[in-house]
């Protein structure tokens, strides 16, 4: 399992109660720390500044 579809489980466990609030935000920033990290790379280039 990737870290994108454990993000998402967690967000559908929160509903069905099977994860906590607390921990599905934690994976869910990582999750979009992540894409903001790919999008820099891609985007933007080794010479720009990572995005915050």
């Amino acid at each position: 399992m990737t870290a994108i579809e454990d993000s998402l489980n967690c967000t559908e466990d929160i509903i069905d109660g099977d994860c906590s609030k607390t921990v599905g935000r934690v994976r869910f920033d990582s999750w979009l720390k992540a894409l903001r990290g790919a999008y820099s790379y891609v985007c933007q280039g080794k010479e720009h500044k990572p995005l915050k």
